[in-house]
């Protein structure tokens, strides 16, 4: 999670966290998998969204900052990935406050 969190407004990917883990890919995904029940893409995107919806609430930034901020490079996708994961919009999730 840390390494992730890390490399969130970068371009990161699971070669990229395998790489940084000292792992193979077949490892990699065995232990995340076993660790957190998603693969290590789900895992990668499901730890940026978690910290895009802290900064969401903390209403400091704009939809648009925080896609970027969080790794997501079209605003769009952003949108809808975090509608999957958490039923509202962007700037839905934003006016809920903490």
């Amino acid at each position: 999670t840390e390494i992730v969190k890390k490399h969130m407004s970068e371009e990161f990917n699971v070669e990229d966290l395998c790489q940084e883990m000292g792992m193979s890919r077949s490892s990699l995904y065995n232990k995340v998998r076993a660790l957190t029940g998603h693969s290590p893409s789900d895992f990668i995107r499901e730890v940026r969204l978690k910290e895009a919806a802290l900064l969401l609430q903390g209403k400091k930034y704009t939809v648009a900052e925080v896609s970027d901020m969080s790794g997501f490079s079209d605003p769009k996708y952003f949108a809808r990935t975090v509608k999957r994961l958490y039923g509202c919009t962007p700037r839905n999730f934003k006016s809920w406050g903490k």
